[in-house]
Formats: structure tokens, C-alpha cells, sequence
């Protein structure tokens, strides 16, 4: 396919970015949501290797289901039909304005201007999370490299150069053999490669580890540890070389530091970190340094394959599109999505083939950073903040809380439209005035199996609202139930009001990453004096101003020691906060995020069964998938037909804890429910308790449908599963066996991630996306304030 400038489907190609021998990368315009995007089209002759197409949509679902602000989202792929020459895969990406990670240290660190501390710490940090966050999906990177990280110049608050995303998660492996290197293992750039890629051996989370410390070494020195006049040269020093010491290079540096890089570049993987995270904790650690908050924000732009589907859901009383934008934070500036880039750096460097040159002359405009004087290990700043929590998992909703973002960064607009043209609150039985919404957000700081991380983070927005009166400040409260009228209220702060519209400058955050869903069901903004500010709301009603709370009749003390007669509000905390039947097996969090944990852990293995190579660490993965899905009781039951020649044990030390509780229900405990039934009843119970607000009924009805999906997706993974363990090791691993392996990773993405129905063309929602529904349920619509 000879490529040019013009309409390709919904995307208006507007100029090639780049091209070089793997694949060819575009500008394009996406006339549907009214943004640029790049679109990266693999070249024809890929497809030659038979297994090329097979492994680009396995791969390509994979990468397309991250979402993190630090790495680029994948927003849209095409696979052409096998056998069709003339049709390219492509991928369809976010737009990056700015310059490589690469560009910058030629003409900074090289130039011998380094990073200060702060800007190091904030740098790795960034970096270093997205790729653990990968890792935690299952994915490895295999390519990391200063060319592959682009420096968003639109988003510099965190990191001036500007905030490093990450690009081409999953290409090495989509390019396989076909990508030239010198065995399909070694798929990587010799000055970043670890010396086991160099060496043809698997890659592993220590391989990526690897390759970030040789951007540490270079961000700190000037210069990569290992060069020469070849590939096969620089192959090899990082095989056998013993390591430049980094001070060697740069005085400044301290041992501490040194030590640090020194680690993660050790030869053998097992000496290195054992996560990127430890990582760039310990670069902090070493510069006595604090880590940064973690970002929340979006990569850029709205999801593009779930915004057609929002529009297309019926409205009944606000649409679902409504409802997820009415939770999320609107954009800071909605014409920056039509904004014409500047500079853009999208292809340089690439894993596809598309090369930045050796030594780039750098335009007068590109040297817009001021030099940085201060050099690692000299910084006097503030003590370190030691033994910080850090979540080790994945929270469901951090990436229901982000896919809302997105959503609401692309239709802010939208939102306000509907909001001013609805006046009247859906809520039963009150004719109030609709004002807005406040909504829980969640962290993901602490530990979500703790309930840590979870529904910690409260927003509001609202409407039409006046200015406060003079020397007066509107203030936010969190109220407990209303059965409890001797609670204490949680003070969220003030609210500030332009263009009549008020919300807190920053979501409110729980110091101790409480689930505040589990404490509190009311909300209230008063008007009282801004000095001194209030310490609880006003014992005077006259001068509250806005109100809501979320339905709780029959009013219950304790939601957890009643299982019959709940209210909407119960349900909601038996789904995001705390259930009974969890914590009679040691559970916290809530039903919603335990579906999630455990179908992200039956996709990470699905994965690794088809990466991995060894039969018996296959055989334990696919072990691991059914105790899962059917739980201890009924896993004799679903091994009744494994190949008795072999080891049919599961690997993973946590599946007594997180498998007590099955994804899908077990015949044998008919009174135990599995994750998705059990979601299932809370939500046929909850559309016919008192108080329900037809959107709670609406999307209720909805989530029900798609776990209909869900369920029928995982049966059919647990009978993969079952299939591939009746199958002899040898089986396994030809092709009939690799066959299945394939269509049971691909199913199991789709779970989790979602998919396109091949038949209707729709878009069919995965956990990912249903537990977003989920949590909306847990929205107050705000009203002004009338005394009962």
C-alpha cells in the first residue's frame, strides 16, 4: 500500500513523521473526535513471516490495555486479512508533542549539563513506574531506550524537560524474527541491551531493569557505559566488560548513587533490583531524596474505542455518557486537543526502524531548557521520607478513575451542555435544582487488598453556583450516615468558584489512603466565613447551600452484619469497600476490586503460558488459571481430565488467600456465590431498594448484561485451560498446543480489557471497563440545599 496524504476511514493522514526498514509513521487527524494522532504502519513485507498477524493482534490488545500517564496510549489496530499484501498493520496512537529523552541528553547531559537531584528523582521515578506497571500487567518492554521515551511538552508541572512517555511497549516482540537482530531473543538496541538479550537467552523483568540503568548511567555521566565500532563490539562488552564506574566519568557523583547504578547494571539478573520501582526508590534514597506524587492524569485524550459506544447507549434519564463524565475531572483546556504540535519526536529512535541520527544538530529552538548546574549527589534538600508505602498492585479503580479522565478531558464541554440543560436532579422524589456531582476517585497509593488506595480520593463539581458573599468561602464536608448523628464530619476544604463553577483545587486525598466509602454517604457545602476557616460545618442550616447523599433506606448501623433488606448504600459498600463474605475469608476492598485482581491474574498468566517455553512452568500457569476461576472446591473437578504423566500443581503461593473466593461460581458450594454472581445480586437487589435513582437502575441493568459476557468469556478460559492440561507436554508445545495457548491469551485480554464483536462490529466491555461503571454507581448527584 503506497501511503499519501488524504482520508484513510475517520483518519485524515496529514504528513509522514518518519519511515525507516520496519514501519512508516504518520500524522493523522481523526475527524470523528477531533484530535491528532500518530499512526504507525508496519511494512508489508512483515507479513511474510506466517505468524507475523497472529502475534500483532495478540500483542497489540496487550499494550492497548495499558494505562498509565507515563506511557503512550494505544488507542486504535488493524491487522490485515492473511495473505493480503497490500493492507499494512497499523497502530493508532496518542500524539506526543515534544522531543526524545535522547535529543535532550545530547544536548545537556553530553554537553556535561546534568539533571539536578530533584529533576533526576522526578525523571526516573516517572519512568521507572510506568515500566513496573507493565510488568505488573505481564508485559515486558524489551527495547528501553532514551529514543523511545518522548518528553511531553505539554504537560512540564513534574518534569520541566517535560514529562517523559514512555513509547513501543510490545513492538520487539510484535517484530520478533522479522526485526533483523541477531536472534528473535536479542530484539533491542546494542548500547541498552542486557548482556542476556546480547547473549540470545529470554528477556525477563530484569532485562528492562537492565536497560534503565543504562539511561541512568548516561543521564548521570554524559555517556553509555559500553561503546565501540560495532554492534557485536558493544554486544559483547556487555557480556564480559566490567563496568566504567560512573564517578569515573562524572567526580560529582556520589558512592551512593554509584552504588545504585552499578546494581542495576550487574551482569547477573538475579543481582539486579528486583523492580524498576526499587529502583527509582533507591536513586531517591541515594540523592536523600522524597519521591514525587504520582501523577493521575491522562496520557493526552479520550479512549477512542469506548467514546462511539457511550453515545450509541440509550438515554434514560442522563445518558451512561453523562454519568462518567459527570465523575470525571474536565479538561484544563479542551482547544489544547486541536492544537497543531510544535515539535514532535513521535518516530525518532524507534524499535520500528525509524533512526535518529548519531548527532543530531540541534535547532535554536530545541535548547529551550536552562542549564542545569547542579550535579547528582550534590543536592542539600530535604531528609528522605523513609519506608514509604508503595502499592504493589494494579487498583481496578485507578484505571476506572483514568479512563474517566480521559473521557472527560476530550468532552468537558459535553458535560457542561447536558448539566445546563437539565435542571432538574434525577433523584426520586424531590424536584431540587441539579447543581453537579461529587464522586469518589481512588489513589492507588497503599495497599488496595488492605482497602488502602481505594475510593481515598473525593472531587466535586459544580454548576451555576454565585460567588460567595463578600468575606465569605464556601466549604466542602463529608458526613457520615445518617444513622449515625453523632459522627464526625470530614472537613474536604474550600471550594473555589470561577465561571460559575466550584470545585476543590485538588481532589481531596486521605492521609491514611482510607476508603472513604466505607466511612461516609453525605455530602455538604456551607457558606461561612473565610477567616477563621470552620473547623466542623455550621450548626446553623441557613447557611448551607448544597447538599446530597446516596440512598440509604432502610437506614442499617452496620452494613456488614445484614445480608437481606440493604440499601442502595450497603450494596455499593459490599461492591467497592467491604463484604461479609470477604471478610470471612480475609478479603478487603470490595467485590469490585477483587474481580479485577483476580482477571488481571488470569490474564498475566494466559500470558505467561504462551511466552513461556518450559511445559511444566505452562502446566502450573494454567493450574493457577483455574483455581481462579473455580476456586478450591471445585478444582479437583475442573483437573479430572489432566494428563496424570505430569506435574498439574499451581506455582503461586497466594491462591489459598485470593482464590478462597472463585471468579465463577463452583457447583459444589452453591451457597458461595462466585465474584460475578455475586456482583450480579447485589445489582438485582439494588435496582429494587427504596430510594434507587433511575441512573443507578440504568447502569445497573447494564453492568448486569456485560457480566453476562464476562462470565461466558471466562468459562470458556477455564475450558482452554482444561484442554491444554489434558494435552502431553509434547502436545503442548506444537502447534495445536500453541493454537490454544493463543486463543486462551487472547480471550483472556479480552476479559480484562475489552474487545471489538467481530459480527456486530461493537464494542464488547471488559472488567477493566465495568468496574468504572461500577464505581459511578457510587455518584451524588448535588441539589441545593432545602431543610426537611
Amino acid at each position: 500500500m503506497n501511503i499519501s496524504p488524504g482520508a484513510m476511514g475517520k483518519y485524515e493522514l496529514r504528513e509522514r513523521l518518519g519511515q525507516g526498514g520496519m514501519a512508516e509513521v504518520w500524522k493523522a487527524f481523526d475527524q470523528r473526535l477531533q484530535r491528532f494522532v500518530a499512526i504507525k504502519f508496519m511494512h508489508t513485507a512483515l507479513q511474510d513471516d506466517p505468524t507475523f498477524l497472529s502475534r500483532f493482534v495478540r500483542e497489540a490488545q496487550a499494550v492497548a490495555s495499558l494505562h498509565h500517564p507515563n506511557i503512550v496510549q494505544i488507542y486504535d489496530f488493524e491487522s490485515p486479512e492473511t495473505g493480503d499484501a497490500e493492507q499494512r498493520a497499523y497502530m493508532v496512537m496518542d500524539y506526543i508533542e515534544g522531543q526524545t529523552l535522547a535529543k535532550y541528553l545530547l544536548t545537556h547531559s553530553r554537553a556535561r549539563q546534568f539533571l539536578a537531584p530533584e529533576d533526576l528523582v522526578s525523571l526516573m521515578y516517572a519512568i521507572c513506574d510506568a515500566v513496573n506497571y507493565a510488568h505488573q500487567k505481564g508485559l515486558l518492554h524489551r527495547d528501553i531506550k532514551p529514543a523511545n521515551i518522548l518528553l511531553d511538552q505539554r504537560r512540564t508541572t513534574r518534569n520541566p524537560m517535560g514529562e517523559p512517555i514512555l513509547t513501543d511497549f510490545g513492538i520487539a516482540k510484535i517484530l520478533g524474527t522479522a526485526s533483523g537482530t541477531l536472534t528473535s531473543s536479542a530484539v533491542g538496541t546494542p548500547l541498552y541491551i542486557s548482556p542476556e538479550q546480547a547473549m540470545g537467552k529470554d528477556c525477563s523483568e530484569a532485562s528492562d531493569i537492565y536497560s534503565l540503568g543504562v539511561i541512568l548511567y548516561e543521564i548521570c555521566t554524559g555517556t553509555t557505559p559500553f561503546h565501540g565500532d560495532s554492534p557485536l563490539i558493544v554486544l559483547q562488552q556487555h557480556v564480559t566488560a566490567a563496568l566504567p564506574a560512573p564517578e569515573e566519568k562524572n567526580a560529582d557523583i556520589s558512592p551512593e548513587l554509584s552504588a545504585v547504578i552499578t546494581r542495576a547494571l550487574a551482569k547477573n539478573p538475579d543481582e539486579r533490583f528486583p523492580t524498576a520501582l526499587a529502583l527509582a526508590e533507591a536513586v531517591a534514597e541515594a540523592l536523600d531524596m522524597v519521591l514525587p506524587v504520582r501523577q493521575s492524569g491522562p496520557i493526552s485524550s479520550p479512549d477512542i474505542r469506548e467514546l462511539p459506544t457511550l453515545f450509541a447507549q440509550p438515554a434514560i434519564g442522563k445518558s451512561e455518557a453523562t454519568e462518567l463524565l459527570a465523575s470525571a475531572k474536565p479538561a484544563a483546556n479542551a482547544q489544547a486537543l486541536n492544537d497543531t504540535p510544535v515539535v514532535n519526536s513521535q518516530v525518532a529512535g524507534s524499535s520500528l526502524g525509524v533512526s535518529e541520527p548519531a548527532t543530531p544538530t540541534p535547532e535554536a529552538s530545541e535548547l529551550t531548557t536552562p542549564p542545569q548546574q547542579a550535579l547528582p549527589g550534590k543536592a542539600p534538600v530535604a531528609p528522605r521520607e523513609r519506608g514509604r508505602q508503595r502499592r504493589n498492585k494494579i487498583l481496578v479503580i485507578l484505571s476506572a478513575v483514568l479512563l474517566l479522565v480521559l473521557l472527560g478531558s476530550g468532552l468537558g464541554i459535553f458535560w457542561h451542555a447536558r448539566s445546563a440543560g437539565n435542571p432538574t436532579s434525577n433523584t426520586q422524589g424531590t424536584a431540587n435544582a441539579l447543581v453537579g456531582h461529587a464522586f469518589f476517585t481512588s489513589s492507588g497509593d497503599g495497599n488496595g487488598a488492605q482497602n488502602q488506595g481505594i475510593n481515598d480520593m473525593f472531587q466535586v463539581q459544580l454548576t451555576n453556583v454565585p460567588a460567595p458573599a463578600s468575606g465569605q468561602q464556601y466549604y466542602a464536608w463529608l458526613l457520615p450516615d445518617l444513622v449515625q448523628v453523632e459522627g464526625n464530619p470530614l472537613a474536604l476544604g474550600p471550594l473555589t468558584v470561577s465561571g460559575g463553577v466550584a470545585t476543590l483545587p485538588s481532589p481531596y486525598m486521605d492521609p491514611q489512603h482510607q476508603n472513604l466509602l466505607n466511612m461516609f454517604s453525605r455530602f455538604l457545602v456551607t457558606e461561612e466565613p473565610a477567616n477563621p476557616a470552620p473547623q466542623s460545618p455550621s450548626l446553623d442550616t441557613a447557611l448551607w447551600r448544597y447538599s446530597a447523599q446516596l440512598p440509604q433506606k432502610p437506614p442499617l448501623a452496620d452494613c456488614q452484619r445484614v445480608v437481606n433488606q440493604l440499601s442502595v448504600l450497603c450494596h455499593l459498600r459490599h461492591l467497592l469497600a467491604s463484604d461479609p463474605e470477604l471478610a470471612r475469608v480475609n478479603l478487603e476492598g470490595g467485590l469490585a476490586y477483587w474481580t479485577y485482581n483476580n482477571v488481571s491474574e488470569v490474564q498475566k498468566w494466559a500470558r505467561e503460558s504462551m511466552d513461556h517455553n518450559d511445559p511444566t512452568d505452562i502446566r502450573h500457569k494454567l493450574v493457577n488459571i483455574l483455581s481462579l476461576l473455580v476456586g478450591p472446591a471445585c478444582i479437583a473437578q475442573a483437573l479430572r481430565n489432566a494428563n496424570p504423566a505430569y506435574d498439574n500443581t499451581p506455582d503461586d503461593s497466594s491462591l489459598p488467600t485470593i482464590g478462597a473466593i472463585p471468579l465463577l461460581s463452583c457447583a459444589q458450594t452453591p451457597n458461595l456465590p462466585g465474584y460475578l454472581e455475586h456482583i450480579h445480586n447485589h445489582l438485582s437487589a439494588m435496582v429494587m431498594s427504596p430510594g434507587v435513582q433511575r441512573d443507578q437502575v440504568t447502569m445497573a441493568r447494564s453492568i448486569s448484561s456485560e457480566l453476562n459476557t464476562i462470565s461466558a468469556w471466562l468459562a470458556q478460559v477455564r475450558d482452554d485451560a482444561e484442554q491444554l492440561l489434558a494435552l502431553s507436554n509434547a502436545q503442548l508445545m506444537q502447534t495445536q498446543g500453541e493454537n490454544l495457548r493463543s486463543k486462551m491469551d487472547s480471550l483472556a485480554t479480552k476479559c480484562l480489557s475489552g474487545g471489538t464483536d467481530p459480527a456486530s462490529g461493537m464494542l464488547d466491555k471488559g472488567v477493566v471497563s465495568i468496574i468504572g461503571q461500577i464505581q459511578q454507581l457510587a455518584t451524588m448527584d448535588v441539589t441545593r440545599y432545602h431543610a426537611h
